[in-house]
């Protein structure tokens, strides 16, 4: 009789080890997939709100300005009901940032770059803590991150002294991934 028992014992100890490798490697696999659809997911959110940001920056008017004016020699901006013809030989003393007196001009071009330069200064820091994902930033960025590399005079060290940091950093990151 205990020859009989110890077999079935012995019978179910051996058929519990598959099965129980078999529970073991489904649940593995079920995490597994479970984890590769959660990072993308949380990948394809990255994806949105990055485009989120980028339409926030492309669709201000003043930022858009600030691209603008990186962008052409001379052009012409209305700003209520005056018209300013603005070279980027007037970016350099509207950007100073030792003598402090401007004319409107140079307010209006200074109000436009603190702007283009506070929503990449945002958009840097949400890349720094992962909430965006670089690389979803840096191509549309990369023209305009060339052009402030390019043009040290003019920008840098408005980005210094005004606390851009994040946005220097992340500008010359965007220039090392295109």
């Amino acid at each position: 009789m205990s020859t009989a028992i110890e077999f079935i014992k012995n019978g179910i100890t051996v058929l519990g080890v598959p099965v129980a490798l078999i529970a073991a490697g489904n649940a593995i696999r079920q995490l597994r997939d479970g984890n590769r659809e959660k990072a993308m997911e949380t990948r394809q959110r990255q994806a949105a709100a990055a485009q989120g940001q980028l339409k926030e920056l492309f669709n201000s008017t003043m930022a858009r300005d600030a691209m603008k004016m990186m962008d052409w020699y001379k052009r012409n901006y209305r700003v209520g009901s005056d018209t300013y013809t603005i070279t980027s030989g007037d970016l350099i003393l509207a950007l100073g940032t030792v003598d402090l007196k401007f004319s409107p001009k140079e307010q209006y071009i200074r109000d436009c770059f603190e702007e283009f330069f506070d929503k990449i200064q945002i958009i840097a820091h949400l890349v720094k803590i992962e909430y965006l994902n670089f690389g979803d930033l840096a191509v549309p960025l990369a023209y305009y991150a060339g052009i402030i590399r390019d043009n040290p005079d003019t920008y840098s060290l408005f980005l210094d002294v005004y606390g851009y940091s994040l946005a220097k950093t992340f500008l010359n990151d965007t220039l090392k991934d295109s």
